[in-house]
């Protein structure tokens, strides 16, 4: 058989090509051995039946014809005749009969499923009771070899059937730590994939930060969870300042650029704190949970601090601007985020290349007031 076709048969196909050569080999060997111990030349007539059928199911298999036909025949002959035969032929429950019935049962549970399966296993079983009850009431069916001959026999044929047990084992143990390592290497494959998706909805391509779908599942689960926390929480709202003009003046190339730039240093600097979003274009959401007024201010500044560095020609110097409010177990998620956009609507209308915090845009409101 061509190896490309060899390796597209199935695990039971190969075990029954295996099988083929068994039975053709064994018939050779127990026609040779019969002889050698001087058995009656007749006896060998089921082993010249099993090679010339063996041979025929063997040509077939490499064409990939009438497999299932073939295994079906073999195995109807050996259950319901050659075993028969055999066990009365070779001394009985005495004999090597009982090997060979263990070896058959092996073999039909690998090559058949279903009922075929089953109807083969029950007339096994069948027809070894069968026997044996024979056997027990008429024991002179069974034909009592001389002594000698018989143990030349067992010596022969006992290794035989040990060898082959041995053999099925293997190969379908074999077959068994194969499909168990690939299994492991496609549930490694499939955990590798699952995380990459996950990073992927999760992430947004350009800036490595969160995406705006998972920045408000996030920002969900934290309003949920502070019911039990009870843990301080403040978000920032920051757009890059004339993003407009980097682009017009530079090209979309470069602004993506600032984007990354600007976006690394931001996660950097908020590190375990919290969390950055791109909200949308240049603008971004930070989180910051379990933190004071004071450390947020402080990661702010810090913030500001490693953006400075972002350059986009010697001549343009980045700067941001942005808005800042706590979120209270009290208050919408909406909301906030329409507060602190108004905030960065009103530092970006003023002096930009500022973060206003909500307290301080009502001391601005009253100073504009009073004017």
């Amino acid at each position: 058989m061509k190896a490309n076709k060899f390796t597209n048969c199935s695990l039971e196909e190969k075990l029954f090509l295996y099988m083929l050569v068994f039975i053709i080999l064994l018939s050779v060997i127990s026609i040779i051995g019969n002889l050698a111990v001087g058995l009656d030349f007749a006896l060998n007539y089921k082993w010249f039946t099993l090679i010339i059928l063996a041979s025929i199911a063997f040509m077939d298999m490499i064409k990939k014809r009438h497999i299932l036909v073939f295994q079906t025949v073999i195995t109807f002959l050996i259950v319901f005749i050659f075993f028969p035969n055999g066990w009365i032929t070779s001394g009985g429950v005495n004999g090597i009969a009982m090997a060979y019935a263990f070896l058959i049962c092996m073999a039909i549970c690998f090559i058949f499923r279903g009922r075929l399966r089953l109807f083969f296993l029950v007339s096994e079983i069948l027809v070894v009771l069968s026997l044996v009850y024979m056997e027990m009431r008429y024991a002179n069916v069974i034909v009592n070899n001389f002594q000698d001959k018989q143990l030349a026999d067992l010596m022969i044929q006992m290794p035989l059937t040990l060898l082959a047990a041995a053999y099925i084992i293997i190969v379908f143990s074999k077959a068994y730590r194969e499909e168990h390592e690939l299994l492991k290497e496609y549930s490694e494959r499939l955990k590798e994939s699952n995380q990459l998706l996950t990073k992927i909805s999760r992430t947004d391509e350009l800036t490595g930060t969160y995406s705006r779908r998972y920045l408000f599942e996030r920002l969900n689960e934290i309003k949920a969870q502070m019911k039990e926390n009870h843990h301080s929480v403040v978000i920032i709202m920051i757009d890059i300042d004339n993003f407009k003009t980097i682009n017009d003046q530079y090209g979309h190339v470069v602004g993506d650029e600032v984007l990354k730039g600007v976006s690394s240093r931001m996660i950097a600097a908020v590190k375990d704190k919290g969390f950055v979003g791109r909200y949308g274009g240049d603008e971004f959401i930070i989180v910051l949970e379990d933190v004071s007024i004071k450390d947020a201010k402080e990661t702010i500044k810090e913030i500001k601090k490693r953006t400075s560095k972002v350059r986009c020609h010697d001549e343009f110097r980045i700067t941001m601007s942005g808005g800042m409010a706590c979120i209270t177990i009290e208050d919408d998620i909406d909301d906030v985020l329409t507060n602190v956009d108004k905030l960065l609507y009103k530092v970006k209308h003023s002096t930009k290349d500022h973060i206003l915090f909500d307290d301080e845009y009502e001391v601005v409101l009253k100073e504009e007031n009073v004017c």
